[in-house]
């Protein structure tokens, strides 16, 4: 809860906490998710090294277990450590290591991650027509799931696309689904994110 409520310092705490017992513990595969969930802390940061690292460790005993989802998951996650620091061939390879595992294993919450970063990507590339197709794949899968916060990212993510195509009513429509959402499960970073997103808009529009 500290993350989704932005208090990072908080948050950094407890992982540190947590991964601290279950090394005592050698409760691995928990380690391994501490690790990862460290990870995305730093992600949201922007500390991309110390993300890396994280993500590293976590990968490290997912590949002793051969666990193929918390392998998949963790590339997954380590793309988003190459989209921040902009390095999209890396991020593509990321992703597109994480989809094969899942072609193996076929899950379906790996499925709806394999289709949201591929969106993303395009997105990041400026291929919007082919962001909104992934998006859109993923929305099929996620409208019937009890899966909230993806839910909330991913109509934020299909807002982006239309205000990147000059659509701002069609984008204010998806950040305004997208706020409902993060407001009521207090995801402080994404509502931070999508005010900002709205704000741009009415700019763009002249409604100071």
């Amino acid at each position: 809860p500290f993350r989704a409520l932005a208090l990072y310092d908080s948050a950094k705490i407890f992982y540190d906490r947590s991964i601290d017992l279950l090394r005592k513990l050698n409760a691995s595969g928990r380690l391994a998710f501490g690790f990862k969930n460290l990870g995305r802390l730093h992600v949201l940061q922007w500390k991309n090294g110390e993300a890396e690292q994280s993500f590293g460790k976590a990968l490290e005993i997912y590949e002793a277990q051969n666990n193929k989802h918390g392998i998949a998951d963790t590339w997954f996650s380590l793309s988003d450590v190459s989209k921040n620091m902009a390095d999209f061939p890396a991020a593509i390879q990321y992703v597109e290591r994480a989809c094969a595992v899942n072609e193996e294993i076929k899950d379906e919450f790996l499925e709806i991650l394999c289709l949201h970063h591929r969106g993303e990507i395009k997105y990041r590339l400026g291929e919007f027509a082919d962001a909104l197709k992934y998006y859109f794949e993923a929305l099929a899968i996620l409208k019937s799931k009890d899966m909230p916060s993806y839910l909330a990212s991913l109509y934020a993510n299909i807002g982006d696309v239309y205000r990147g195509l000059g659509q701002n009513d069609v984008s204010l429509k998806y950040y305004e689904e997208a706020l409902k959402l993060a407001e009521r499960i207090g995801i402080k970073y994404d509502i931070a994110r999508l005010y900002t997103g709205m704000a741009w808009i009415h700019k763009e529009q002249h409604k100071f």
